[in-house]
């Protein structure tokens, strides 16, 4: 009986968490039934992937997003709800790898728990893990990293564990340069603290400076690997110029981000995500009464039979509950860092500076659902701040609200008028 009670603790939340995030993502999934905003690149190029292995759309980022996607397409279909379907699986891993990493910093599974949910109620998770974007699939994959970097630092001295999660980080990192190459924004924080425990784990000499090496070696080459690994087919393929194309494709990925410039309104500096008033409007559409009787097949499904005329929207904004409570937070994790000397907290704030500082100092804009990697650390900073339980629970309490209550923007509802006005805050030049 105790061992059954043992079980359900252990395995109820997280379950549940991924239920509910299926829940959340899955509904309506297939709305609109169009390309939004940016999958008309990736759904195509996931398409062309599953259709014989090499991606001849021009994209402008390494194929592991598309060939996550490409999995929904096999099982669900070219259709907007297949394309969207290898988006939710990396959602609920973001919220499932949430749980896991907040349950290793703070051992204590209610908090976990909460962390997990305001995951869940945030709106770029939400968005990101709806939409055939690379987003949500970067996300997943730099959970993944933090949780094994982190569990390798709570137990040093377990040589064992520690390879294995040397190797695993890398793997993650791994998927994570091969989504975008944004990805590789964590490896610093990684080659540095694994570098440091193998260099705290073997004595002076020749094994500490081997063992050293063999770790930064894993860290740096088995994402270079990871990342050759999604291009194989295209290597392979006798008619698609070998090496010499694709070194060539690399070159052009280079200049082309390189010289990218803001070529949409959706575009700020990253310094607006602090205060969330500049989202990115991925689909908009007014919605007359003529809409909604469209012939089926003719329509993507938004617009209902309404004599009045009404507004959809799908907004990258996150939660403003989740949002402030996070960087609330943060300072905290900063003094106890700092005063304390409390390492996991230094490890939590730089996997959140690592996300956002890139942007802040590089040249280019930034579209809001590139913050969606920044909610799980959030978050994280929210539940290891130790705020009193009540404020903990008002703060789960409030973000609830606030979900329901910009669920609309979120998954493009039609709303009328005044529905539209009372959210108009939130909306870019409201």
């Amino acid at each position: 009986m105790r061992q059954g009670h043992d079980r359900a603790l252990r395995w109820g939340p997280p379950l549940a968490l991924a239920a509910l995030t299926l829940l959340t993502r899955g509904w309506r999934l297939g709305l609109p039934a169009t390309y939004v905003y940016d999958e008309i690149y990736y759904a195509p190029s996931a398409a062309d992937l599953l259709a014989g292995g090499v991606d001849r759309t021009g994209t402008v980022h390494p194929p592991m997003g598309p060939w996550v996607l490409a999995a929904g397409v096999r099982i669900g279909g070219y259709d907007a709800l297949g394309w969207r379907l290898g988006a939710v699986v990396a959602g609920v891993a973001v919220v499932v790898g949430t749980y896991a990493l907040a349950l290793l910093v703070t051992r204590r599974r209610p908090a976990a728990t909460v962390a997990g949910l305001l995951v869940v109620v945030d709106g770029l998770a939400l968005v990101t893990s709806r939409l055939a974007l690379l987003d949500g699939i970067l996300t997943a994959f730099w959970v993944a990293t933090a949780w094994c970097t982190v569990h390798a630092w709570l137990h040093p001295n377990d040589s064992r564990t520690l390879r294995r999660d040397t190797w695993l980080a890398a793997l993650a990192l791994g998927g994570a340069v091969a989504t975008k190459w944004s990805g590789a924004a964590l490896l610093p924080i990684v080659a540095v603290t694994f570098g440091r425990l193998a260099w705290r784990r073997w004595p002076p000499g020749g094994p500490r400076a081997r063992q050293v090496a063999a770790t930064l070696a894993i860290v740096f080459l088995v994402p270079v690997g990871i990342y050759v690994a999604g291009y194989l087919p295209r290597l392979a393929a006798p008619d698609d110029g070998g090496v010499a194309s694709w070194v060539d494709d690399q070159v052009a990925m280079a200049r082309f981000h390189r010289d990218l410039r803001p070529r949409t309104s959706g575009a700020h500096p990253a310094w607006t995500w602090a205060t969330q008033h500049e989202p990115t409007v991925l689909f908009a559409k007014e919605c007359r009464p003529a809409l909604g009787l469209a012939p089926d097949g003719s329509s993507d499904g938004i617009c209902p039979a309404r004599p009045d005329t009404t507004t959809a929207r799908i907004l990258a904004v996150a939660n403003p509950v989740v949002w402030f409570a996070g960087l609330a937070s943060a300072p905290v994790l900063a003094w106890r860092a700092v005063a304390r000397g409390d390492r996991v907290a230094r490890l939590l704030l730089a996997f959140g500076a690592a996300v956002w500082i890139p942007w802040l100092l590089g040249p280019r804009e930034a579209l809001s659902f590139y913050a969606a990697a920044l909610v799980p650390f959030l978050a994280l900073w929210t539940v290891s701040a130790r705020w009193p339980r009540p404020l903990v629970a008002g703060i789960l309490v409030a973000a609830t609200a606030a979900a329901v209550w910009l669920w609309p923007l979120w998954t493009a509802i039609p709303l009328d008028p005044a529905a539209a006005h009372a959210r108009a805050w939130l909306l870019p030049g409201g």
